[in-house]
């Protein structure tokens, strides 16, 4: 493609030639026996129902726990009162309802311009889940 000349209307051929070029890197991959040999491994692990398997937080990799280890270590993450409290009702929609309201003033004023306020402007928040 480096050799191609580019011109304003070859982008529908450039768009294809890079699917054509992508499309036959998948196809020729081939995962070498180690590889297929993790994978059998972590599929029947997977099928045991006293284990999990996760992603870890930081870096690439697997995590396979205790599955009562690992539930009893939530329960005490999530029971840590220092940490959470029981909450009667879920703010984040009223939340997102008075900074959509504040940011609304402020591009009236215009105080902040158009790209802006699209970019800040919050659309289909929902609260965190675990």
């Amino acid at each position: 493609m480096k050799n191609k000349p580019l011109d304003e209307n070859s982008d529908t051929q450039l768009k294809i030639e890079i699917a054509h070029l992508a499309q036959n890197y998948i196809s020729s991959y081939r995962p070498s026996s180690n590889d297929l040999k993790k994978h059998r491994i972590l599929r029947n692990l997977k099928n045991n129902p006293n284990i999990i398997i996760l992603k870890p937080d930081k870096g690439n990799g697997v995590v396979i726990l205790d599955r009562s280890i690992y539930l009893a270590s939530c329960f005490s993450i999530l029971n840590d009162k220092s940490k959470f409290k029981l909450l009667d009702k879920d703010p984040t929609l009223l939340r997102e309802g008075k900074l959509k309201r504040f940011l609304s003033q402020f591009k009236k004023k215009q105080s902040i311009d158009s790209d802006t306020y699209s970019h800040v402007f919050p659309k289909g928040s929902q609260p965190a889940k675990f």
